[in-house]
């Protein structure tokens, strides 16, 4: 094994940890881009493996969830689920649940897209073999094999 990352943690053995870094929203219907930081409230759904993640995540920004709801993973969704949300608020989602709901958006639909940032980790105060160096050298060993 030459890495271990971990997705949204510390980990004994980890030599990066990746997050999930969110900057906009987009509106469904519009394509219309808003800094997360222009919504004070809203609702917001998930059909994704750990949906709790996506929630604290708005709320982290600041946003306040007055409703969520999640679903399954890789949920097949359809307007009557979705119909009980307000309409005169953002209802959030993933990107990835935006796109099985593109067909019956509504105006108030928002999907947040994220970015992976992976960011090395110190271990008892001495910095990791150098994550990026170490890439770029599997790459280069690779590259012409």
């Amino acid at each position: 094994m030459d890495f271990v990352i971990t997705n949204g943690g510390k980990n004994q053995y980890s030599d990066a940890v990746m997050t999930l870094v969110p900057h906009y929203a987009i509106n469904l219907k519009t394509k219309e881009k808003r800094p997360l930081s222009a919504f004070q409230s809203g609702s917001a759904i998930a059909g994704i493996g750990h949906p709790p993640r996506f929630f604290t995540m708005l709320e982290t920004l600041g946003i306040d969830l007055v409703q969520t709801r999640a679903f399954q993973d890789h949920q097949d969704f359809d307007a009557s689920q979705l119909e009980k949300f307000p309409q005169n608020q953002p209802l959030f989602m993933t990107e990835k649940d935006a796109v099985k709901c593109q067909t019956f958006a509504k105006e108030n639909w928002w999907y947040v897209p994220v970015d992976a940032e992976v960011v090395e980790v110190e271990k008892q105060g001495e910095n990791l073999p150098h994550f990026w160096k170490k890439i770029d050298a599997m790459v280069e060993k690779y590259k012409n094999a």
